[in-house]
């Protein structure tokens, strides 16, 4: 197994997030909510998103069960799809699961890490 050290890890990660700053919260393919993102300086292999609680009013109503990062771009063609969401120690942490339209979500924690190993 091959080692990344963590100055390619930094460089690797920053460069997945950079054009990725539209985070949808999802109840399967219905789109519950969108937060516009920025990050956070990298470090260790790690991107955060940046300021967070990151607030957004929710347009549908629902569970949320997945998350999808865009480029906010009208046709999106970067994109990370199927990140695990809830309220511990998922992929994105939101304060609340269940969700009605007119609601305000906050994004609590997300982070995306590049493997030290491959």
């Amino acid at each position: 197994m091959a080692t990344i050290n963590t100055a390619l890890r930094n460089s690797i990660i920053a460069d997945v997030v950079s054009n990725l700053d539209r985070l949808d919260i999802l109840d399967g393919a219905a789109v519950l909510t969108t937060f516009i993102i920025t990050w956070a300086a990298g470090a260790a292999g790690v991107q955060e998103v940046q300021s967070t609680p990151v607030a957004s009013t929710a347009g549908g109503s629902g569970d949320a069960d997945l998350a999808n990062l865009y480029n906010n771009a009208a046709s999106p063609d970067e994109q990370i799809t199927g990140l695990t969401v809830g309220v511990g120690a998922e992929q994105v942490v939101i304060d609340n699961v269940t969700i009605a339209s007119g609601q305000t979500v906050n994004l609590t924690a997300m982070s995306l890490t590049m493997p030290a190993t491959v």
